[in-house]
């Protein structure tokens, strides 16, 4: 039953998903452990998936190479997360926007 106050969101899919939703994060395929899951699940084909804050925010502006080093990183390596894991990365970009900042004059 749906709350008529509460704003709907459509996931991408009809109906109740048939089967359970996975306990690992849609970007970096680790374990999902509840203290830093995004706040809303993101809608894929096989239904809702939920996924880590930090992954999410890394498969939105880049790597942590891409941010730092672009030209190195992406252009010569092709590794916009400068040789570490998606996770790794995503952790190190969510830290690069606390301490820098993000905004289009960087």
């Amino acid at each position: 039953m749906t709350n008529p106050n509460l704003p709907h969101y459509d996931l991408g899919y009809v109906g109740e998903p048939t089967a359970a939703v996975p306990k690992t994060c849609v970007f970096c395929e680790e374990e999902l452990d509840g203290t830093d899951t995004a706040e809303w699940p993101i809608g894929t084909s096989d239904g809702p998936r939920q996924a880590h804050r930090q992954c999410m925010l890394r498969s939105t502006l880049g790597g942590i190479g891409h941010l730092i080093a672009h030209p190195y990183w992406c252009t010569e390596h092709n590794d916009p997360d400068a040789g570490l894991s998606y996770r790794h990365s995503a952790q190190l970009v969510e830290a690069y926007v606390h301490i820098i900042g993000v905004g289009a004059d960087r």
